[in-house]
């Protein structure tokens, strides 16, 4: 497997879960990985960056933060969605949900309004320009789903998301092995 992103040399590692030294793709020089040789955490954020990294190319002149387009897609999908609500749903605590919420409206993305329930919360919704820029992203997403599904492959794919899915499991307590 190879693993690389821009901030980092690339990483080559085979499948065995020894300590061994890799090479680095220059082959200039070995490096022993030690124990981030079998930790998975170090391979979610690889993956994590040259994925997000390949999404970003392809985005262009939509890029956005990461988690911003997450956002978009939830907040179009469950219009008058809560800050709350929206945090749950893609991982993030509170300020920092508020955070990217202001600077999605000050790109005149979103809008948000009082909760009329709880006049303490605000609910949010997509502008015309945030649904334009929406649809423009999707596109460029389905584009970046179909080049990781023919590099995972599609016999791996339930294997890749599932693993995913029992890790994600573990913030929730749902997993306590």
């Amino acid at each position: 497997m190879t693993f690389a992103n821009s901030e980092f040399s690339t990483m080559v590692v085979s499948e065995q879960t020894d300590s061994a030294p890799r090479k680095t793709r220059e082959g200039d020089r070995t490096l022993n990985y030690g124990f981030l040789q079998n930790f998975v955490g170090h391979y979610l954020r690889l993956a994590y960056e040259a994925s997000y990294d390949d999404f970003a190319k392809r985005l262009g002149e939509d890029q956005l933060k990461p988690g911003y387009f997450s956002m978009l897609v939830i907040i179009r999908n469950n219009r008058g969605i809560t800050q709350c609500e929206l945090g749950e749903s893609i991982g993030r605590d509170k300020s920092s949900v508020a955070k990217a919420l202001r600077n999605l409206e000050d790109r005149g993305l979103i809008y948000r309004e009082r909760d009329e329930n709880d006049r303490r919360n605000y609910t949010s919704f997509l502008t015309d320009k945030g649904l334009e820029t929406n649809e423009r992203m999707e596109v460029k997403a389905l584009e970046h789903t179909k080049h990781l599904d023919a590099v995972i492959e599609p016999e791996r794919r339930d294997a890749v998301f599932g693993a995913l899915s029992d890790l994600i499991n573990l913030q929730h307590g749902s997993n306590d092995s």
